[in-house]
């Protein structure tokens, strides 16, 4: 055997020319991901979009919540039925949704919007509420504060005034909304740091 393979040397340019290799090779882009058109999609097997925003389940009843849409499954996934803003009335994908009784399900909705100074920013487009399962919707506005408001700094406009998450404590709804210096939260009466939007 030569002394060269016993040579710490030749053993540093191997390792060294290995690691060459496997960066240049890290460094080759292949496509190995894929971006939504803007329009509703339809991914196997049913759902609206293929970024799941919440998962709720009841029974045998699975509602999926995406950024274009709401999806409800009664038979394990074999059929969606998909629900979009014509059928929820608020504009946009859903951002949060909750079961309140066996038949209702409240979900809160935004879009994306274009202001003169900002650009491009999310607005809260409210919640919808059915009774039967989906089958008929109502719609609430995205809350905001009175402009006459002295107490806080009131948020007056639905732009950047999204709701991220719903809860329901018997008939009453609690929403968490962001807005700049702010949240949100439907109640029933007014504690310390929660303020009822009405």
């Amino acid at each position: 055997m030569l002394n060269i393979f016993k040579s710490n040397t030749f053993s540093k340019i191997i390792l060294y020319g290995i690691l060459v290799v496997v960066n240049i090779n890290a460094q080759v882009l292949t496509k190995n991901s894929y971006k939504l058109k803007t329009s509703p999609q339809i991914i196997e097997p049913g759902l609206l979009g293929n970024g799941i925003v919440d998962i709720l389940s009841q029974d045998t009843v699975l509602w999926i919540a995406t950024g274009y849409g709401l999806n409800k499954t009664v038979s394990a996934g074999d059929n969606w039925v998909n629900y979009t803003s014509r059928n929820y009335v608020g504009k946009g994908g859903v951002t949060a949704m909750t079961l309140m009784d066996d038949s209702t399900l409240w979900i809160a909705t935004s879009f994306d919007t274009t202001t003169d100074d900002e650009g491009n920013l999310p607005a809260g487009s409210g919640l919808s509420y059915t009774r039967d399962n989906g089958q008929n919707w109502f719609h609430v506005p995205q809350p905001v504060d009175s402009r006459d408001e002295t107490e806080y700094k009131p948020t007056t406009t639905n732009i950047q005034n999204l709701t991220f998450d719903i809860a329901a404590l018997d008939s009453t709804i609690w929403i968490a909304s962001f807005a700049p210096y702010w949240c949100t939260v439907l109640a029933s009466s007014l504690k310390p740091g929660i303020r009822l939007s009405s």
